[in-house]
């Protein structure tokens, strides 16, 4: 019996696109607790209330998807997930200074709000 190149390469073909097709279909979003009942299937941001307004590494306002981090029992905020790792890299110190310079930054903006429009 014999099988023609035709066979052979439509075989190999749709082989390839049903495991292209089950890899693929591995990466699609899936419901979980967080997206459930979600009709956009975008992860829930859920508020967390920060000691900080203003980021202690970049200056920039406090988002709710910039992420947070504990010290000293407190929760501090970030303006970007990638400032949590530089500011945990800090000594206390260092975060401490840090969290004084950003209250100082936070408090300049909002004492002076409105001035000189």
């Amino acid at each position: 019996m014999s099988i023609s190149r035709f066979s052979i390469g439509t075989i190999t073909l749709s082989f390839a696109l049903a495991m292209s097709f089950t890899l693929l279909s591995g990466c699609s979003p899936s419901t979980s607790p967080e997206t459930e009942g979600n009709s956009s299937n975008e992860p829930t941001v859920t508020p967390v209330s920060t000691i900080n307004q203003v980021c202690p590494i970049m200056g920039g306002e406090v988002s709710p998807d910039g992420g947070s981090t504990e010290f000293n029992g407190q929760t501090v905020g970030f303006c970007c997930p990638e400032c949590i790792d530089e500011f945990n890299a800090l000594s206390d110190e260092e975060k401490t200074a840090a969290l004084a310079k950003a209250a100082e930054s936070a408090h300049d903006e909002s004492e002076h709000a409105g001035h000189g429009e």
